[in-house]
């Protein structure tokens, strides 16, 4: 990362990373629809996102974050609203 990471490791389950390549707003919810990070994200920050059952992204540009899994980048987010637990379902590319 060029920037600051926000979020915190979690174990169990794959490390994922959503870095802005530029500036972008982020904002992962609870299953409730509560907020649980809002942060309009500057070239380079990160987020750690936790391995917590229902989060969603909703973000303004998907094209504006890279996704990395364990370390290894696999694209840009694929989808401005959807569930985080898909990012990670498949695993880092092989």
């Amino acid at each position: 990362p060029d920037g600051a990471i926000y979020g915190v490791a979690m174990p169990g389950g794959p490390a994922i990373i959503l870095q802005a390549r530029r500036s972008a707003a982020l904002v992962v919810q609870s299953p409730s629809g509560a907020v649980y990070f809002a942060r309009q994200m500057a070239a380079g920050e990160a987020y750690h996102v936790p391995t917590l059952k229902g989060l969603t992204t909703d973000v303004s540009d998907p094209a504006a974050f890279a996704v990395y899994i364990d370390g290894v980048l696999t694209g840009p987010l694929p989808a401005a609203k959807m569930p985080l637990a898909r990012l990670g379902a498949a695993g880092p590319p092989r």
